[in-house]
């Protein structure tokens, strides 16, 4: 259904009214403009049809899959069968918890976890099967057929790609990233975040019957953790820096430290083949013991597909190549469907978009409203 948004001036508030086109019966939704600067009397809004605007839409995780490609956004999942040469904008199973979904892939499954729970997509995000109702999923990790859930003081494990389920004892108060150790499909590392005196890197050999904290009494809260090549690699913030762990799995010794500036790490990404960190100054391989960079770009998250590369920078998709680090990153375009750009005299800025009224204030927050609803015009009532 299209829908016209109509704002009207009623004494010093602006109001947000929508029509529906097939009836042309306004309805007044929300006052959410009561506070905003308003335009002199008589002024009208200046109208650009099909501009381009730069909404804030952040890049949460990527999908990659061949030609397939899927963001997770802070604006709800962006779908492309062309690998970024067009765009749809797919249902989510939880549309309520839109932007607070993490993604993993594994051999060409999507997973999505919401508010609601953890879900799975075999066929591109065009429908989803519920694999475990249960709120609060802090975190969760996929390895062939296992997959590990967190919430803030519990773990399940499944061994069956989701067909069953069993849940263990927590080792801290709170979780933060979890990632299995491959082996038996027993081994599990969980890092905590928040918690005294919980704070660590914690695994379990025995399936999360018991747990050992591998970094002792060091209280780090973790931000990032991965296993690569029979080894435990993890970041934690700690006063005035990142620390860089590697750790045994068999006795949970620390046998490497390094650092970090505070708060530069974003990511661990590893492959069978390589050990991939995402840092605020670039995109790195993790080889013999230190870091080498590959892409001097920042990521918050990344996707890798074969030899394609893709980087996710705020709002911004990179595409790139990890066998030749000289291709420089392509930017991807992806973007919600701008139908109507409306900027009043005191510059508040009013977009209609096919997934609702975005709203821009002088002071540059952006807040959104009709979200879902697919926005064709903005008109002035005075």
């Amino acid at each position: 259904m299209q829908l016209t948004a109509t704002i009207k001036k009623l004494s010093i508030v602006w109001m947000i009214y929508f029509i529906f086109t097939n009836s042309l019966q306004a309805a007044p939704i929300t006052d959410l403009l009561a506070n905003l600067a308003h335009s002199p009397q008589g002024q009208h809004l200046l109208q650009t049809q099909l501009g381009s605007i730069n909404i804030p839409n952040e890049i949460l995780s990527i999908f990659a899959n061949g030609n397939n490609l899927a963001l997770n956004t802070s604006e709800g999942m962006f779908y492309s069968a062309d690998k970024g040469i067009t765009w749809t904008k797919p249902s989510l199973p939880d549309s309520k918890s839109s932007g607070n979904y993490q993604m993993h892939s594994a051999d060409g499954l999507i997973y999505l976890a919401s508010n609601q729970g953890l879900y799975v997509s075999s066929n591109d995000a065009q429908t989803w099967q519920l694999l475990l109702a249960q709120a609060g999923i802090t975190h969760f990790a996929v390895q062939n057929k296992d997959i590990f859930v967190a919430t803030s003081n519990s773990v399940f494990v499944s061994h069956d790609r989701g067909a069953t389920w069993h849940p263990t004892s927590a080792p801290g108060a709170y979780l933060n990233n979890i990632n299995m150790i491959t082996g038996s499909g027993q081994n599990i590392c969980v890092g905590t975040t928040l918690g005294k005196p919980n704070y660590g890197v914690y695994i379990s050999h025995d399936d999360g019957a018991t747990w050992t904290n591998t970094l002792g009494s060091d209280q780090v809260q973790i931000k990032g953790i991965a296993f690569f090549k029979d080894m435990i690699y993890s970041v934690g913030n700690m006063v005035g820096a990142d620390g860089w762990y590697e750790i045994r799995p068999i006795d949970g010794k620390v046998v490497s430290e390094k650092s970090f500036a505070p708060n530069s790490f974003n990511y661990f990404f590893p492959t069978t083949s390589e050990l991939y960190v995402g840092l605020d100054n670039g995109f790195y391989a993790f080889h013999q013991g230190d870091l080498a960079l590959l892409y001097n770009t920042p990521s918050n998250t990344v996707a890798i597909d074969n030899n394609d590369l893709y980087l996710g920078v705020a709002g911004i998709l990179y595409h790139g190549e990890l066998n030749n680090p000289q291709y420089p990153l392509q930017k991807i375009t992806y973007a919600l469907q701008v139908n109507t750009i409306a900027q009043m005299p005191d510059n508040t800025l009013f977009v209609a978009t096919n997934d609702g009224l975005n709203i821009k204030i002088p002071s540059g927050i952006w807040s959104k409203t009709l979200s879902g609803k697919n926005v064709q015009q903005i008109v002035l009532d005075q």
